[in-house]
């Protein structure tokens, strides 16, 4: 896809272009690591809006043999869970658990349960929370929610200035305003996506 951050876009790369955006180069304002930081705050504040719009570059795929199973910590949410056949789990509420006789699952207190109870093995596709923690780590996003996020990144260390020029509040929210435009530009993905493409 022409539209997807190549690997070898680091997080150094990244805050080099934020960097270049808010006229900090030579590194007097802003530490790395406050920018990573700043970097990590924007990613939380969109992944939901991520989510709902089904960004593949979130999905992780594995196979489930053993219920009730734990979540993994960066779990976001379900998008799928599908059994040997291709069979896709309808949610159920944990109440109609006893009763269910099709394939379904449902979630309590950070379990994934499936029935019914001979279930013994379904691939999950979910949602994970991506964690930047090392200047050399992967940007794994799309181009525009790369492009977005620079500029949510550029709007908050520009607002962290106590004594910010006008100017410099105007570029706060004109970042702001690009980037709500692309975030909230981002289509909504079809339900089904090709299943390979997951890792």
């Amino acid at each position: 896809m022409a539209d997807v951050v190549s690997p070898s876009v680091t997080v150094n790369d990244f805050i080099s272009h934020i960097r270049r955006m808010v006229s900090d180069v030579v590194k007097i304002e802003y530490t790395d690591e406050e920018i990573l930081e700043y970097l990590n705050d924007a990613l939380n504040g969109i992944l939901q809006t991520l989510v709902a719009r089904r960004a593949q570059v979130l999905i992780k795929k594995i196979t489930v043999s053993s219920f009730p199973y734990q979540l993994p910590e960066r779990f976001l949410g379900i998008y799928t869970i599908t059994d040997g056949k291709g069979n896709e789990a309808r949610l159920i509420d944990p109440v109609d658990a006893e009763t269910a006789s099709s394939f379904s699952y449902y979630l309590l207190d950070g379990y994934l349960y499936v029935k019914p109870d001979d279930v013994e093995e379904v691939t999950l596709y979910y949602y994970e929370r991506p964690v930047l923690t090392q200047l050399t780590d992967s940007i794994p996003f799309y181009y525009i929610i790369g492009s977005g996020l620079k500029y949510l990144v550029a709007k908050m260390l520009y607002i962290k200035q106590e004594m910010r020029t006008p100017e410099e509040t105007n570029l706060a929210v004109f970042y702001n305003d690009l980037a709500n435009r692309i975030i909230n530009f981002l289509p909504q993905r079809p339900r089904k996506v090709s299943m390979r493409d997951a890792s």
